[in-house]
Formats: structure tokens, sequence, C-alpha cells
């Protein structure tokens, strides 16, 4: 996959896991819960405006590069991950620990897609970006299980 459609696809799992965060904030029923993850989704919005500058450097600097590609497969199921999640919310029928859980789910699979663009990006700036990602999906991961144990949950 050429970078410039990775990115974009990128962008959408960024704002698509800021969704779910605020859907689930939204039938929380905690507010202080509710409230980090709130954060958390604006964490993810902004992501996809990093993301975005990212690709107008990508585009400014297309010279430069040499057309990396990289597998769609684990984006495009990552997609699909957060639609399926997306419908279960609207049916309400996961408990709150469950939907944090399967958040947990989604931060790692997508530390994973962050990871992996490290290996095929080569320009330092969009390492660095990614790089970022990465460490903010482990600090939403570490969130997560804090939230799961304050509902009494073991992580």
């Amino acid at each position: 996959m050429e970078i410039g459609s990775f990115l974009d696809l990128a962008v959408d799992l960024e704002l698509g896991n800021s969704d779910l965060y605020k859907q689930i904030a939204d039938r929380a029923g905690d507010e202080p819960l509710a409230a980090r993850l709130r954060m958390l989704a604006k964490e993810e919005f902004n992501h996809a405006n990093a993301v975005r500058r990212g690709k107008r450097y990508v585009e400014e600097m297309l010279d430069e590069f040499s057309g990396p590609t990289m597998s769609a497969a684990e984006i495009m199921n990552g997609h699909e991950e957060i639609t399926t999640f997306q419908r279960e919310l609207d049916k309400g029928s996961l408990q709150l620990s469950d939907q944090l859980r399967k958040m947990l789910g989604l931060e790692k699979r997508f530390e994973k897609i962050h990871m992996g663009a490290l290996v095929t990006i080569k320009d330092p700036i969009l390492k660095r970006l990614f790089i970022k990602l990465s460490k903010d999906d482990q600090s939403h991961m570490l969130v997560l299980l804090g939230l799961i144990e304050s509902l009494g949950e073991p992580s």
C-alpha cells in the first residue's frame, strides 16, 4: 500500500477510535470515568490531526520518497473491528468493563500497526510521528487497565 493511502486509513482509524471512546463515555454512567474516556477521545482526535500533518509533509516531499509500500490487511482488519464494535455499542449489549476491554484490544492492535509502520518508513520526521503514536497507544492501554480495575474487574 502506498504511504499516502496508508496515512489516510490511519486517520480514519484514529477518528474511529475517538468516536468509540466518546460513545462509551456517553453511556458510562460514571462521570469521572467518562471524563477520562473523553480525554482519550480527544487524544485520538489529535492523533488524526498529527497523521494529517504527516500526510501533508509526505505530499510536499513526495520526490524524496521512493514510494514505500505496506500491507493493508492489518489496517483493514482494524477498520472492520471498529465498525463491528460500533454496532455492538449501538445495540447496548456490552457491559462497560467489556467495552473498555475491547478498546484495550484496539489500542494493542493499533500499536502494532504504528510499530509496523516504523519498519517501513525511513523518513525521520514520519518515524518520530509513529513513535509518538505508539507511545500514546501504550499510555492509553495503561489508562484503560486502570479504568477496568477501578470498576472492580480483573485486568
